[in-house]
């Protein structure tokens, strides 16, 4: 094995894990060791990360909505961009990985939050959280039930229902638009 040692902190998980698989492969291929330092659920690996002085690690797996609160121990990659083929990834996923202009990670993947709607009830998808609020509370019957499912109940599910829950109570509390 080689003698350059790359320290990595991991996001924990069923959608990655997977991934992880195949450091082994990378560190025959790339003759680079990778130590896992620290692997945990993002809550916890969010905490980990806070309550450290100077971050100990090479690299970190995070997700851009983490990095603006992460960009103390960040490094920008902007001088790599060109090893990095970046015509290769779908601009507006860059643009989502910069924070004032400057590049702090690389896209893994992407999350697309999408609504599904009953066109024998709705004539079209609502165009903010008010007019699907609206929508649900008039298409509904008893007290402070809307007509609203989340399905699932895996924890990825879960968190994506309770993003979905937060993004409309922000909506509606700061009367703020948030297209669909």
């Amino acid at each position: 094995m080689s003698e350059r040692t790359l320290r990595v902190a991991l996001v924990a998980g069923p959608m990655y894990d997977g991934l992880y698989e195949t450091l082994a492969t990378f560190e025959k291929t790339a003759g680079v060791h990778v130590e896992v330092a620290h692997r945990a659920p993002h809550p916890e690996l969010n905490a980990h990360l806070a309550s450290l002085g100077r971050v100990p690690y090479d690299l970190v797996s995070t997700h851009t909505k983490y990095a603006p609160s992460q960009l103390s121990f960040l490094a920008p990659l902007d001088e790599y961009a060109d090893q990095l083929d970046m015509g290769r990834f779908y601009a507006p996923l860059i643009d989502l990985a910069k924070i004032g202009g400057r590049l702090y990670g690389i896209p893994r993947n992407i999350d697309v939050k999408l609504l599904h709607y009953r066109s024998d009830l709705v004539d079209h998808a609502p165009a903010d959280w008010n007019v699907l609020i609206e929508t649900a509370r008039r298409l509904s019957t008893g007290a402070r039930t809307y007509g609203f499912v989340f399905p699932g109940w895996s924890p990825v599910c879960l968190a994506c229902f309770t993003n979905w829950l937060k993004w409309a109570e922000q909506a509606c509390s700061l009367n703020r638009t948030f297209l669909c």
